[in-house]
């Protein structure tokens, strides 16, 4: 009987793998750019990861157990210091990523003055916080975020664009904008 295939490759292919994905000629396709939200998400994550790390180390130390069971032994201080400046400079890393998600690239918000009284908003004032243009079609509509963010888009000016069947079925579902989105998950991963 012939041997058996080799198990399927696991993780990033290498230069030399010719099952990489590749363009017509060859060439080696580059891998897709993350979106400045995609990165403050993966920089939030990152920074807890080393935070937590940090503070276990500082615990250990911090603890009444360590204090009675171990006179003899030494704190290593410089350390501990160092870790309390890690998780010092991650906190502040995290503040600037959740204001990088809070600015959303400095798209347009709907103005708080267009609000009436209700809440309601006349749609002459809705306008994509992207192209700034207020034209919608049926097949490039500007929806809202049910989010915090105050901003409005068209379908296509989203990356990736967005089709009517992406869009929540139900009213009470709601839709949020890539940067509500990431706020989101980052708020849940802080809280975790």
């Amino acid at each position: 009987p012939p041997p058996p295939p080799p198990p399927p490759r696991r993780g990033r292919p290498s230069k030399k793998d010719n099952n990489a994905p590749s363009t017509s000629k060859g060439h080696a396709l580059a891998p897709k750019k993350k979106s400045a939200f995609q990165r403050a998400r993966l920089g939030v994550r990152n920074c807890l990861a080393r935070m937590r790390l940090d503070q276990a180390f500082l615990d250990a130390y911090a603890g009444d157990q360590y204090r009675a069971s171990r006179r003899d032994l030494v704190r290593p201080r410089q350390e501990l210091d160092a870790a309390e400046r890690r998780v010092h400079d991650n906190k502040m890393a995290v503040r600037d990523y959740m204001r990088v998600l809070y600015e959303s690239n400095g798209e347009r918000r709907i103005p708080k003055d267009a609000y009436d009284e209700n809440g309601e908003l006349d749609s002459s004032q809705i306008i994509c916080s992207v192209c700034c243009s207020g034209e919608c079609d049926d097949d490039n509509d500007i929806i809202m975020c049910d989010g915090e963010c105050d901003r409005a888009y068209h379908m296509r000016c989203l990356d990736p664009p967005l089709t009517p069947d992406d869009l929540p079925k139900a009213e009470l579902d709601g839709w949020l904008c890539p940067a509500c989105d990431c706020w989101v998950d980052c708020g849940w991963d802080i809280n975790q």
